[in-house]
């Protein structure tokens, strides 16, 4: 079964160090109730991270036995974000103790969780290695308790940030970025077909000339995948997309412009059903308002 991802909106700006006061991550469970009910019950919220240090930018995925795991950025003693997790295997009524993903002592961001259908949990964020933002990835096959070692899928001396990924209910992943060409920010692609044992080659999906970000990606299960994105024409700011057949190996060779030109596009996102049909949707101007 796919894996159901909700995400919240970033904090509109970055925490200082030193905030005194955790801003602790609640999570409620929906208790089991008949088909029709007139009222929904949630059990007690929960803290998932530790007080001390504030957490965000928190996300949560289930799989279709009850796994469901939860990830965040906190503080560390030094005043770095690190992306940390938590697991449940009965539903969200218990959780492990959080677990670092990201090795201290540069900023994490951008943390992103998946459950593929075999239950093995898989995160991607970025975190400067010391000179540049590489894209990371962590997956874990023992319910949580250890995950592994913070594996650099970007390529080095190159900025790379903002990960989003898909899997499906084999173990196939396909991640996209916004990655750094040395003159422009491009989108780009990396697969894996062994549930995150290995990765592919980085590939890129927009053209250059012109910079691109926002990127999203989704996939059926049967290889068929795509991906969106903002970029500028030079005027405005249009959504883009490029699609493949085989599971990320290979791209459309030219992306296809979604959005009209004329006012700026943004914000894309892309959903992919069993049988292969896209459906995308982004916020543009009219000339007076956003509309979607």
């Amino acid at each position: 079964m796919p894996t159901i991802v909700l995400s919240s909106r970033r904090a509109a700006a970055r925490l200082f160090s030193g905030v005194a006061g955790a801003l602790a991550i609640f999570l409620g469970v929906i208790t089991a109730a008949p088909a029709i009910a007139a009222t929904v019950e949630w059990s007690t919220p929960a803290n998932l991270s530790e007080a001390g240090q504030s957490a965000s930018d928190h996300q949560i995925a289930i799989d279709g036995s009850g796994n469901v795991v939860a990830v965040w950025l906190r503080f560390d003693a030094d005043s770095n974000n690190i992306a940390q997790s938590s697991w449940s295997d009965d539903g969200g009524a218990s959780w492990t103790a959080p677990v670092n993903l990201s090795d201290p002592g540069e900023w994490a961001s951008n943390v992103r969780v998946a459950v593929d259908g075999s239950g093995v949990g898989h995160a991607v964020w970025h975190r400067s290695d010391g000179s540049n933002t590489r894209v990371q990835y962590s997956r874990s096959v023992d319910g949580g308790v250890n995950w592994s070692v913070p594996a650099n899928l970007s390529t080095a001396g190159e900025n790379s940030r903002n990960p989003e990924f898909t899997v499906d209910g084999s173990g196939s992943l396909i991640a996209v970025w916004r990655g750094d060409n040395g003159d422009y920010d491009i989108i780009q692609s990396i697969r894996s077909t062994n549930s995150g044992l290995s990765w592919s080659t980085p590939v890129d999906l927009s053209l250059t000339g012109q910079d691109a970000d926002s990127p999203r990606v989704s996939a059926d299960g049967s290889g068929n995948a795509v991906a969106v994105w903002r970029r500028s024409d030079g005027d405005y700011d249009i959504i883009q997309s490029s699609r493949s057949s085989n599971g990320g190996l290979s791209w459309s060779t030219t992306p296809e412009n979604l959005s009209e030109s004329g006012q700026n596009a943004e914000v894309p996102r892309i959903a992919v059903d069993g049988s292969g049909n896209a459906v995308a949707v982004w916020r543009r101007s009219d000339g007076n308002d956003d509309i979607v």
